[in-house]
């Protein structure tokens, strides 16, 4: 897998209406408002197992380049 710069976003709540939100949000919120785009390359998730509606942790890794502003 080639070096780049990845974006690491957090999210906190329950399983699985957090992590969709946070797919959500990363991509209709914070990319259109800040100058990085995401890239070719794999997207990496971590997610503690948990029962469906129990409170976990979620961390998704997005491959980003700067993109013009």
């Amino acid at each position: 897998m080639p070096a780049g710069t990845w974006a690491v976003f957090d999210a906190h709540g329950p399983y699985p209406s957090s992590l969709q939100e946070l797919w959500r949000d990363v991509f209709t919120q914070r990319f259109p408002s800040n100058p990085y785009a995401s890239r070719p390359g794999p997207e990496l998730l971590l997610t503690r197992p948990v029962e469906i509606c129990a409170q976990t942790g979620s961390q998704l890794w997005i491959p980003v380049e700067r993109g013009s502003v």
